[in-house]
């Protein structure tokens, strides 16, 4: 609860632990075992700021606190907490203004970013790519990123995927001396697995010459 400028954040035996809102723009961490109320500390300070009129970003993965939007409900636990925690003459149920970022953009603020800024991993995690589809997103990434071509929207991941589905030869440049070390680079082993390849070139320099080995993958 916000108070004269200070976040009132619990109790330590009967004294009040507050936080002062001008000592709010440092880094923090709410460290406890399950139960103890990190979560609840959290939606607290959340609701606080909002109080002071100061805006707050929160990640919340599991929906821990996307309640913060509606007013609570009376309970018997909650009455004895407002008794213990000496609110009573002031606490109100009451929901705080909430946007809900939705990254699908299909019931909340849409999260605008560009295909690049996701990232093959996130973005397969958003497709439910299996393993193999995965392995051939991160080589399109790799080759948009070596060719610095920025990709904004699916429009372009498709244009870059139709391109190594039609018989475009794949490239690629790696720092190895040969195929063991290759195989050692977590990347380029899950591609070895999956057969993109079909040859290795390495090239070592031997007498101030360069040498040049191939070899079928």
């Amino acid at each position: 609860m916000y108070e004269n400028g200070k976040i009132y954040m619990g109790l330590a035996g009967d004294k009040r632990v507050e936080l002062a809102l001008n000592m709010c723009n440092r880094h923090g961490l709410i460290a406890g075992a399950s139960g103890t109320g990190k979560t609840i500390t959290m939606k607290v300070m959340a609701e606080s700021f909002s109080d002071a009129g100061v805006p707050v970003f929160l990640c919340d993965v599991k929906g821990d606190v996307a309640g913060i939007c509606a007013p609570g409900q009376s309970s018997e636990g909650m009455e004895k907490r407002i008794d213990k925690f000496g609110l009573r003459e002031r606490f109100a149920y009451r929901g705080y203004p909430t946007t809900f970022w939705d990254i699908y953009q299909e019931g909340g603020h849409a999260v605008r970013a560009t295909v690049s800024d996701m990232g093959p991993e996130l973005l397969s995690r958003i497709l439910g790519l299996t393993a193999v589809q995965e392995g051939i997103l991160h080589i399109v990434f790799r080759i948009a990123d070596d060719k610095g071509l920025l990709l904004i929207d699916l429009k372009d991941l498709r244009a870059m995927l139709t391109a190594a589905n039609c018989g475009v030869a794949l490239l690629a440049t790696i720092h190895a001396a040969d195929r063991e070390e290759l195989a050692r680079k977590p990347l380029f082993a899950k591609l070895l697995e999956m057969q993109v390849f079909r040859r290795l070139v390495t090239i070592t320099v031997e007498h101030g010459r360069r040498v040049y080995r191939t070899e079928s993958l």
